[in-house]
């Protein structure tokens, strides 16, 4: 496996902008009457680590192509998925939703990973786990022939994750993070998101969240060479790419 550490990310935040942000305050209720009071912030390193771990509870386990290679049984891939996610992590940008409270570490209920893609950076070549491979394959297929720099105008863009716990789904809190792209793309210069989609609910938050499908590939015609299905997933239809591009 290449080794992560020399890797260069390209984009940087600007140290004049302040860390860490809060991008929203807003309250939920569920249906029992209980109400949250929730802030989204950027994401301290301190809790880097943690963030690390909810994401491999809460994503890894849950997202459809994940379980359907079982990846979290693949120690390569769970190894290098992290690995990369830290380094998304370091460019201290992407958000979390939490309990609005006095208590300096708060519940994390929702995290928006956000890595910045540059146009023509090099990008990091990694020895993927047999698991993770397969999900690969289908992820960059689903990308192919969508220019994301054409449709957006810009050189950069948002590559984003969001995951949510699953005891607190149903309070909005994805729809209500993917809100929070335009806002922080107007701040750091970043005119446009483009996302893939493997779950039905994030297919469906994401259209609602403004965010155009471009391109789609069905599982039921996903198929290896002797015709059997690849990702036998029954839930969720499809993987698509979806493109927002903010307004001004």
């Amino acid at each position: 496996m290449e080794d992560f550490n020399k890797f260069k990310i390209s984009w940087k935040r600007s140290a004049t902008i302040p860390f860490p942000n809060v991008w929203n305050r807003f309250q939920v209720k569920r249906n029992d009457g209980t109400v949250y009071q929730i802030k989204i912030q950027e994401i301290h390193p301190d809790r880097f680590t943690e963030i690390l771990e909810f994401i491999k509870t809460y994503f890894d386990r849950d997202e459809p192509l994940s379980k359907a290679v079982n990846v979290l049984k693949d120690k390569t891939s769970t190894v290098m998925k992290e690995t990369f996610r830290r380094k998304i992590l370091e460019k201290n940008i992407s958000i979390m939703a939490t309990f609005d409270n006095e208590n300096e570490q708060p519940e994390i209920l929702g995290v928006l990973l956000i890595n910045v893609r540059v146009k023509d950076e090099p990008r990091l070549k990694i020895q993927a786990g047999e698991a993770w491979k397969k999900a690969l394959d289908i992820l960059k297929k689903v990308e192919e022939n969508v220019d994301i720099y054409q449709e957006i105008g810009s050189d950069r863009y948002f590559d984003t994750i969001v995951v949510v716990a699953s005891e607190y789904r149903g309070l909005d809190l994805c729809f209500r993070l993917l809100e929070c792209l335009p806002e922080i793309g107007k701040s750091f210069g970043i005119p446009g998101t483009m996302s893939v989609c493997t779950n039905i609910q994030s297919q469906k938050i994401a259209e609602r969240a403004g965010h155009i499908l471009y391109n789609e590939i069905k599982f039921e015609d996903y198929k290896d060479e002797n015709g059997k299905l690849i990702f036998p997933i029954t839930d969720t239809k499809s993987v698509q790419c979806r493109i927002k591009k903010f307004t001004s």
